[in-house]
């Protein structure tokens, strides 16, 4: 896919890295202080080559998304991109962003609300709703825009895994080792 933009983690306290962590060395967020309302967001144009390497993987070779001519004719009057393709770039938020490495997609529900034309840029947005430190969920609104128009709206569901100390203290040695 085209290169995107991933834009710094909002509503995060700037400070600076405690000595030895791991969290703070990948840029990422500890369960424990996730709190409502923190975002992060990922910008990427589509591209041609976008639209047909989802065609290859998908087989959904539906005509608005690949052939100009026939899509002059239709309601769309310019190809679109695969509703799903905008979905997509949530991943490059989960796990590197909010939360942390090692996270597992449990849900996510989505409502495709408008075409996505080729060479739209499409910003994607993730919320936290809520996090259950009993349960190591968290819950996040998911939502893309282009031109800051809604496109595809929604909600993702998250487990945390718990992290092995003895693996964390262990990468803290290497790093400080340079590997």
């Amino acid at each position: 896919m085209g290169e995107g933009q991933i834009y710094p983690l909002q509503g995060v306290i700037s400070k600076p890295d405690p000595p030895g962590s791991v969290f703070y060395f990948f840029n990422q967020v500890p369960i424990e202080e996730i709190k409502e309302r923190m975002e992060a967001r990922y910008s990427q144009t589509i591209t041609d080559a976008d639209i047909k390497a989802f065609a290859g993987i998908s087989e959904d070779r539906n005509l608005v998304h690949l052939d100009e001519e026939y899509v002059e004719n239709s309601r769309y009057k310019k190809r679109i991109a695969h509703g799903i393709i905008s979905s997509l770039f949530f991943s490059a938020l989960f796990g590197t962003k909010i939360p942390v490495e090692g996270c597992v997609y449990v849900a996510q529900s989505l409502q495709i609300k408008r075409p996505v034309y080729l060479g739209g840029t499409v910003t994607a947005i993730i919320t936290v709703i809520k996090t259950d430190l009993n349960k190591r969920r968290v819950f996040f609104r998911t939502t893309c825009k282009v031109k800051n128009k809604v496109v595809i709206d929604g909600e993702a569901e998250f487990y945390v895994q718990k992290i092995n100390m003895i693996t964390i203290e262990l990468l803290v040695y290497l790093l400080g080792n340079k590997i």
